[in-house]
């Protein structure tokens, strides 16, 4: 892909109704700092963005979904939390280091390099600003997803895996009992039992790697209370735009 190309895209989709939100959120000032130097690409499934260490990209999606996973001693990796439209990867060292970043659902991402955002964030108060509500959001969803690991059986977890994934890239998830059942440290056999269960009661259908969500309703009826419950669980662009609205 050229750069002249991935310009044009950058440009075109940066602040279109597709767009990722935590960039329709920003000001006309803090976009016109990043726009010359945003670049973007399709990223397959389950390519490594980072691995154990700082990631060298922020990535802003705009379709597509990235799982962070810690990694643990028998080489799976356990959920700690997503980025989506809703918010941006890359932004927050602290929250990246120790992790992987590998992307679930395939789908278009505008990028740029960590050093050219904090350049340019070292002259506009906004970015440091969108960065601090990245890495709350990171945060957060890492300190939640070990509470439920505790406390919550498997198929509240698994629903609520569903529903997390559901609202940023819809009702039909590309992904494998395997691929899940890892995320979410289950026996693959446990988690197929569970799926079976719910595709029989019509809840969702599974079938080659594709789960699609039937009824979001009574699924929801079955999540853990862990799932966007109060105010502190409203995504990193929810919580800028409210931090806009109050200035």
């Amino acid at each position: 892909m050229s750069s002249s190309y991935e310009r044009l895209v950058a440009s075109s989709l940066g602040r279109s109704a597709g767009a990722n939100m935590i960039v329709q959120a920003m000001s006309d000032r803090a976009y016109a700092l990043l726009e010359p130097i945003l670049r973007c690409g399709r990223y397959r499934k389950g390519a490594t963005l980072w691995d154990s260490s700082a990631s060298g990209r922020v990535y802003f999606p705009l379709s597509g979904l990235i799982v962070v996973a810690a990694p643990v001693a028998d080489s799976t990796a356990i959920l700690t939390g997503f980025v989506g439209r809703e918010s941006a990867a890359g932004l927050s060292s602290g929250c990246e280091e120790h992790t992987t970043g590998i992307v679930l659902i395939e789908g278009l991402f505008a990028s740029l390099p960590v050093a050219a955002y904090q350049e340019q964030a070292r002259r506009c108060p906004e970015l440091r600003h969108v960065a601090r509500r990245c890495h709350e959001w990171l945060a957060i969803q890492a300190h939640r997803n070990a509470a439920c690991n505790a406390v919550h059986d498997a198929e509240q977890r698994f629903s609520r895996w569903l529903l997390q994934v559901a609202d940023r890239v819809g009702p039909e998830i590309v992904s494998t009992q395997e691929e899940v059942a890892a995320l979410l440290g289950l026996r693959r056999t446990t988690l197929s039992l569970i799926a079976h269960r719910m595709q029989s009661a019509g809840l969702l259908k599974y079938r080659r790697g594709r789960i699609l969500i039937s009824d979001v309703d009574r699924l929801a009826s079955l999540v853990c209370c862990c799932h966007r419950t109060g105010p502190e669980d409203s995504w990193a662009a929810e919580q800028i735009i409210a931090d806009n609205a109050a200035a």
